[in-house]
């Protein structure tokens, strides 16, 4: 008795501790992915800490800034209702002096110069009744050009009239502007030469903008639709761009909202930064410099946090009972929480996301290799490989001649994007939705394995690709050699490694935090392979097939190593680990989506090519084989999810031009696909539901006629 209480206190203490060491590891990982982004952000600020170039649809940066203090001492004012007036005052100014505008000012000739060492401040003499005049440019010349000098405009709309080139303000080095209230809008930098810059304002020395100051509605030729700096811009209660589409600065190249060049410095402690629109990369900012600034509360972060996760566990019972994958929602609840409430925007993730896109992506690969039994995959034979390689090569070659011959985009990249989403489906909706639909059980094992090798296909070709891509090889036979070396490394170095750890795991399994040693193991294993020029994805990939098949270690080196008991235990810890990482990285995938109907259609279309491609590779798979009864179902369990999701981040981290894209169309293709498996699913289960309620009539029928029959 005595024993058996000892016993139950020592599961006790064991159930504590793991709980104890997950609750850690949790808010680790939520304090690395949502808080570290965000040490700068306050309300609607956004920054990123980077002292490296960065490019997306809303932030890319470098730079640093000083605070310009408003002086608010009387300065002698000159009312002035015309141009020769306003030219005259400025030129007379001999110290600081504030010029009144007492109407709409339009230039002629020549922007409006604030010389060497004049301090002025042009304000609305109207502002406190809340209206605005304005300083219209000359056509194909600034409005403002600041030498210099210092210049406050207080209440001041700077604009050009409709098709008059020409951008809002030039602070050339050595100059000052100081922004307060007020708009620069529908300005152009000559949008008819590439090489034009800084549509609102282009600025080579000190710019500040404070008090609901806005710059929107303007144009690039080149980049900075709104804001092209180069020296030292802070926003301290500004806003660039809006919420309606004509409020959006627009660059034909890079950072519609704001480029931020090498060397300079960009610090917002309020304000926002949205609605812009680049064609190229950072629709909000591409920074190249340092950006810096506030912070955002705790309480929203973990609050925010802790809602996402309780969502999260409630789709487990959603998947069971109803079949819908969660995943769509907790897109849904990203995208709210980003795009459309602005609460967590995109650009604050980028700098971190990569990283997080990598840990996630080899917490579920050895996930995926704890699960992949030598068992299971024999006892389905070479059918499911059948599946997955006819599937995967016929849906990339697909989607990459669609990408470069209809949507027109570089060959290499196109097979990138292809290489993504070609052949992949998700174990974390098919496999518990197999078991929910009640499918035979040879139908489950098909599918848990392909979804298993699926994922190893797309990393392992996504890889490929993106190493092409990084070393430009030309020749076909250097860049298979080295891919080929890169490869075999992985996986020698990743397998002999596993040998190490699971010495040392059968060693220490029953001291305390091994479940986290795991975790330290992995880091290392990938760390080191990568550092020899191997591919540390796989070698993890390695590493959890070796640990979940250790049996084999033992026939082939004859040890005698038993690892059970912290097998089983690491599969429930790890089962746990990827679920958190899963719907956070779901959540972050809305956060960074940029909502662009255009891009909806490709989304439809890239999921077509998919259903179409996966219907011929379930008929080849299996033909003449007691499958073929469910082909249609394997067919149409073909949700996307975490795999294309991090392999399209990792697109941003690598610079991929067209990466910005490829996150929105696959966000696209994930919803799609999850939505025709929910959708399948519910009419299985109804149709199911439905034939065995007409059975139980019929038997009940057949009943009622037996007892007629006997009554007779």
């Amino acid at each position: 008795m005595n024993s058996e209480k000892c016993r139950s206190i020592r599961d006790l203490c064991k159930s504590y501790h793991r709980g104890i060491v997950f609750s850690l590891v949790c808010l680790m990982l939520i304090v690395f992915l949502f808080a570290s982004p965000f040490a700068s952000v306050i309300n609607e600020t956004i920054f990123v800490n980077n002292d490296s170039k960065v490019s997306s649809d809303n932030f890319s940066g470098q730079g640093s800034i000083a605070m310009v203090s408003i002086i608010s001492r009387p300065l002698p004012t000159v009312y002035v209702g015309d141009e020769t007036a306003l030219r005259a005052a400025i030129n007379d100014a001999d110290e600081p002096t504030a010029i009144a505008l007492t109407a709409d000012i339009k230039l002629t000739g020549s922007a409006l110069n604030i010389p060497v060492n004049k301090d002025i401040t042009i304000l609305s003499d109207k502002k406190e009744t809340g209206g605005f005049w304005k300083l219209v440019g000359a056509k194909g010349c600034s409005t403002i050009v600041v030498n210099r000098g210092t210049l406050t405009l207080a209440g001041i709309i700077v604009t050009h009239n409709k098709g008059d080139d020409g951008n809002g303000v030039t602070v050339n080095a050595g100059g000052t502007l100081i922004m307060v209230d007020g708009e620069i809008s529908g300005n152009t930098a000559d949008t008819n030469k590439d090489s034009h810059n800084g549509g609102g304002v282009y600025n080579r020395g000190t710019f500040h903008m404070s008090d609901n100051a806005t710059i929107f509605g303007n144009k690039a030729g080149s980049s900075g639709g709104g804001v092209y700096n180069t020296g030292v811009f802070n926003i301290d209660n500004g806003i660039i761009g809006g919420s309606n589409p004509t409020d959006a600065n627009i660059a034909n190249d890079n950072g519609g909202g704001v480029y931020n060049t090498k060397d300079s410095s960009f610090t917002m402690s309020d304000g926002r930064v949205s609605g812009n629109k680049a064609n190229k990369l950072g629709n909000e900012v591409f920074n190249e410099g340092l950006m810096s600034g506030g912070s955002i509360s705790v309480i929203i972060i973990f609050g925010v946090v802790a809602g996402i996760i309780v969502v999260g566990f409630a789709g487990e019972f959603l998947i069971k009972k109803v079949g819908i994958p969660i995943f769509i929602f907790l897109i849904l609840a990203g995208i709210v929480l980003g795009p459309v409430l602005n609460i967590f925007p995109r650009e604050a993730l980028l700098s971190t996301l990569g990283i997080f896109a990598t840990l996630t992506l080899l917490m579920v690969l050895f996930h995926a290799g704890l699960g992949l039994k030598t068992q299971s995959v024999i006892a389905i034979g070479g059918r499911v490989f059948i599946q997955t390689i006819i599937y995967t090569l016929i849906s990339i070659l697909a989607i990459g001649c669609l990408g470069y011959f209809v949507l027109k985009w570089d060959f290499l990249q196109a097979f990138i994007f292809a290489g993504i989403i070609g052949g992949e489906i998700t174990a974390a909706v098919i496999v518990p939705l197999s078991y929910s639909m009640k499918l035979k059980e040879k139908t489950v094992t098909f599918l848990t394995i392909e979804s298993a090798i699926s994922s190893v296909f797309s990393v392992v070709i996504f890889a490929t690709l993106i190493k092409i891509y990084q070393t430009g090889e030309s020749s076909i036979l250097d860049a298979v050699s080295n891919i080929s070396l890169q490869f075999s490394a992985g996986i020698l170095v990743g397998f002999l490694l596993s040998l190490v750890w699971v010495f040392i795991l059968h060693r220490f399994q029953k001291h305390k935090f091994t479940h986290v040693l795991t975790i330290g193991l992995i880091l290392i294993t990938y760390s080191l392979t990568e550092s020899v020029g191997g591919n540390g994805i796989l070698a993890i990939l390695v590493f959890g097939i070796i640990f979940g098949n250790y049996h084999l270690v033992n026939k082939i080196l004859k040890t005698k190593i038993n690892i059970d008991g912290i097998q089983q235990q690491l599969g429930v810890f790890y089962d746990e680990i990827t679920f958190l990482l899963e719907t956070l990285f779901f959540v972050s995938l809305g956060l960074i989506f940029v909502i662009d109907p255009s891009l909806l259609l490709a989304g439809i279309m890239f999921t077509v090519v998919l259903l179409i491609t996966r219907f011929a590779a379930v008929n080849v798979s299996t033909a003449k084989s007691s499958l073929a009864k469910d082909k249609k179902i394997i067919t149409l369990m073909c949700a996307l999810g975490l795999t294309p999701a991090t392999l399209a981040i990792l697109t941003v981290a690598e610079g991929i031009p067209l990466a910005d894209t490829f996150v929105n169309i696959i966000t696209y293709v994930i919803i799609f696909t999850n939505i025709v498996t929910a959708g399948f699913s519910i009419y299985y289960l109804r149709g199911k539901k439905q034939a065995k309620k007409e059975h139980a009539e019929q038997k009940e029928i057949e009943q009622k006629n037996n007892n007629v029959i006997k009554q007779e």
